[in-house]
């Protein structure tokens, strides 16, 4: 019973609204609970609260302190109370057992004992409504402002969580920044020097291209079918043509190239390019199932010849395919203004085209015709 009473009223403090409108309506139950007009409370009460514009809700909870098991009692009270005000000598109420003669004279004496009840229930409902009233709005209020403050210290918790957040993270900014500072001033400190360097793995890495790719007769360089060179052979010749390597400078550039172009043997003592040959090479790769899509950049000033003609090796063993957008646009970019173009993989190997993967995840393959090829909108890139 203890237990149903604090559910009951944790319910009721719990009726959203204002205080003094669920205070009221709360009131205004109790108020008409005590009337005689049982059986129409629920609905008097509910049309009333919307009337005044008072907590409906509440207003229902409290008609319900007149149910089954109080309102013998209740009634009872309001009888004799009303009964007292009224001066009514005789009581109607029953003192033995029914019988027909008692309930004929009940029957005339409804107008008295619905006057006692009605002016009983008046008596004793203005005051019990006035207490109602504020023990409602004092019980309301208080939860609500409890559940304010604790609202209030949530929120103060979560605002000082952020300000230690955003703080922490303006200290890693600033520890980014002060770094980036201190790099970029060891950088300039050595300046010509690692710029020469980088400068001087290009260089390397476009000779490399060039006589391990296109033209290795150009420094009588020996490849064999599948496009290996000696490492020793090709310091030799490219000395012997006015150009210094070594083989820590040859390995440097086969690990730094951003599109790994290059590959080195096992025991180091050979070097070949992955694929971009311009001459009959066997790299030696299997063909392979390509992905649904692929993609080609390229520049925009090719469009048009390759929506007509579709792509070709261009003096190249394959045409280079993407496996993605980003790595397609950054070839474009090497070209001019860039553009991406999809190319409908699947289908091509389902007509017999083969494709295969490089060493540096490239796809290679034949010519592509036209009617497998999609400009991809620029919005998209």
């Amino acid at each position: 019973m203890h237990k149903r009473f604090i559910q009951a009223y944790e319910r009721f403090v719990k009726i959203r609204g204002h205080p003094r409108e669920i205070a009221l309506g709360f009131a205004l139950g109790l108020f008409i609970a005590l009337t005689p007009t049982m059986g129409l409370q629920m609905m008097m009460a509910f049309f009333l609260a919307a009337v005044f514009k008072w907590n409906k809700l509440s207003a229902l909870v409290g008609v319900w302190i007149t149910n089954p098991f109080t309102a013998p009692f209740i009634y009872t009270a309001t009888y004799i109370s009303g009964a007292r005000l009224l001066r009514i000598k005789q009581t109607i109420l029953p003192s033995g057992e029914w019988d027909l003669s008692l309930l004929i004279e009940l029957i005339k004496k409804t107008p008295e004992l619905i006057a006692a009840l009605t002016l009983g229930g008046v008596v004793i409902g203005i005051p019990v409504a006035v207490a109602g009233y504020y023990v409602a709005f004092m019980a309301v209020d208080k939860y609500q402002s409890d559940l304010k403050e604790r609202l209030t210290k949530h929120k103060r918790l979560q605002r000082k969580r952020r300000k230690q957040e955003k703080r922490k993270q303006a200290q890693q900014a600033a520890s980014a920044y002060k770094f980036k500072r201190y790099k970029r001033k060891r950088l300039s400190a050595r300046g010509p020097k690692s710029n020469g360097m980088q400068k001087n793995l290009t260089k390397t890495s476009k000779f490399l291209s060039y006589v391990l790719r296109h033209k290795p007769e150009a420094i009588g360089l020996a490849l064999d079918q599948n496009g290996w060179a000696s490492v020793d052979e090709l310091i030799q010749q490219a000395r012997t043509h006015g150009r210094t390597i070594d083989q820590r400078l040859i390995a440097e550039v086969v690990a730094t190239n951003d599109k790994q172009r290059f590959s080195l043997s096992e025991d180091g003592r050979r070097i070949r390019a992955r694929q971009g040959h311009s001459i009959d090479i066997a790299l030696g790769l299997e063909p392979q199932a390509p992905p649904r899509i692929l993609f080609h950049g390229t520049a925009t000033r090719f469009l048009d010849s390759i929506l007509k003609a579709g792509l070709k090796p261009k003096g190249r063993q394959h045409v280079h395919l993407s496996p993605d957008i980003t790595t397609a646009l950054k070839v474009g970019q090497r070209h001019g203004k860039p553009i991406v173009i999809q190319v409908q993989a699947d289908a091509m190997h389902r007509d017999g085209l083969r494709f295969y993967l490089s060493e540096n995840g490239v796809w290679l393959t034949g010519p592509v015709p036209a009617q497998f090829l999609t400009l991809i909108d620029e919005k998209k890139i």
